[in-house]
């Protein structure tokens, strides 16, 4: 299943998203001096599962109905910027 985004997110996208930042357990570090929260993916996946998208309404069609579905909302979430994606950049000093 493919979720194609338009350019601005809809209130639902941003819903989710929020939903994300609040809801699913984060880890902070730093990185070159700033302060870094992130959580990892099949964490994000088991809280979209778990969250009321997850869960089918009379007449209407559930968003997430296995971890696929999920991992490729979030996927298009990525892709439309709703996460931003930091590399670590480890310099490796000689002996």
């Amino acid at each position: 299943m493919f979720i194609c985004f338009s350019d601005e997110p809809t209130k639902e996208e941003k819903a989710v998203a929020k939903y994300l930042r609040f809801n699913c357990p984060t880890k902070s570090t730093n990185m070159m001096g700033h302060r870094v929260d992130y959580f990892v993916a099949s964490k994000a996946v088991d809280c979209l599962l778990d969250s009321k998208w997850a869960k089918a309404k009379k007449g209407e069609e559930a968003l997430f109905t296995t971890r696929e579905s999920a991992v490729d909302y979030c996927n298009s979430s990525k892709e439309q910027h709703l996460f931003e994606i930091f590399c670590n950049v480890i310099s490796v000093h000689p002996c």
